[in-house]
């Protein structure tokens, strides 16, 4: 399973937990990305640690291939290097009805 497809799970199983519509902020995309797998999420050389930027390259990459969608905006920009917002202005992220039936598909 890919990065993006495997971020795409995690998000459906804590949506359907949370209510279908659920809007997730990074730091908890982040967070259930690492517990999906963590072999994938973890920081290189500690792996009890999720590392957001490679959480970052799964987000891009399912936001350009239609899987999930951005609320206020993507806070990675087209280099993946994080560009500083207020916690305020923190974008939420939520499955598209794409990226819903494809993490079905993967379960």
């Amino acid at each position: 399973m890919t990065a993006s497809e495997t971020l795409c799970t995690a998000l459906a199983r804590a949506a359907r937990a949370r209510g279908i519509d659920a809007s997730f902020p990074l730091s908890d995309v982040v967070l259930l990305c690492w517990r999906e797998n963590p072999e994938l999420f973890a920081m290189r050389g500690y792996p009890h640690h999720p590392d957001n930027k490679r959480v970052g390259v799964a987000i891009t990459d399912a936001i350009s291939k239609g899987l999930l969608t951005s609320q206020n905006g993507n806070p990675y920009g087209k280099t993946g290097r994080r560009i500083g917002l207020s916690p305020r202005e923190q974008a939420t992220y939520l499955l598209t009805k794409k990226g819903m039936e494809r993490s079905k598909a993967k379960q």
